[in-house]
């Protein structure tokens, strides 16, 4: 119930533009042993792929800024085709690239496979999210019971967060209303882009939604502790300058 493609019609509108692309089982089956089954970027490969997903570039060339491409279970973040050459896809070899380089993708495709689910893909406009705008937030009986900073290993500090925290909570607190009665789920797991806008001193902030996650522990919850029962409190987390 997580994936995109079970989402409510109103939350999907909470988040960015996308095309949906839907596969039928032969599509799977070909895609995953393609995908992994051949080196990237060959000819055999772009060529298939332009045969099992016709409209593919099309497609991509639909968002003029380029787009990021996923499932709509997971993202091919740890791609290493991405972590070399950057996300943002402009043409069939970077979409072929990106997902033959995430373990993420394989998993998440041979899980379909093996259950009889017909998985989706996802093109979505291309958006520069600086690390410090993206937050993950915990929501347990349509209460939100957490907010996180989302990249936050290395203990990752970041000042902007610190100095706008008091608008950071309003923002999250005022998208939330909304989020709370669209979601089909009681308990969710949610990430967030927040886009800081400013104009005449008047906060003018936009709120877009990534993706949701089940809320369950082997879900990341970033500075939050599973271990602890009493530790979602509500509260916004982050790193915090040692030097102060």
């Amino acid at each position: 119930p997580t994936y995109i493609e079970n989402w409510p019609k109103e939350l999907i509108l909470l988040s960015f533009a996308q095309i949906d692309i839907p596969l039928d089982r032969i599509q799977t089956d070909v895609l995953e042993r393609m995908i992994f089954n051949e080196k990237m970027g060959s000819k055999t490969i772009v060529k298939n792929i332009n045969i099992i997903i016709p409209n593919l570039q099309k497609d991509i060339d639909s968002f003029p800024n380029g787009c990021f491409v996923r499932l709509g279970s997971r993202s091919p973040k740890d791609s290493w085709y991405g972590i070399e050459n950057g996300f943002r896809v402009t043409n069939v070899k970077d979409f072929i690239g990106l997902f033959c380089g995430s373990e993420r993708i394989f998993e998440d495709l041979f899980l379909a496979k093996d259950n009889d689910y017909l998985p989706h893909i996802y093109l979505r406009e291309w958006k520069e999210i600086p690390e410090w705008t993206e937050f993950r937030c915990f929501m347990k009986n349509r209460k939100l019971v957490g907010i996180s900073q989302y990249h936050y290993l290395e203990n990752k500090y970041f000042p902007e967060i610190e100095n706008d925290k008091d608008t950071i909570i309003f923002c999250i607190e005022k998208f939330f209303n909304d989020f709370k009665n669209i979601s089909h789920l009681d308990d969710v797991i949610f990430d967030i882009y927040i886009k800081m806008k400013f104009k005449n001193n008047e906060s003018l902030n936009e709120i877009k939604l990534i993706e949701i996650n089940p809320f369950l522990s082997n879900t990341d919850p970033c500075l939050f502790d599973w271990q602890k029962e009493k530790d979602f409190d509500g509260s916004l987390r982050y790193n915090k300058n040692k030097e102060l």
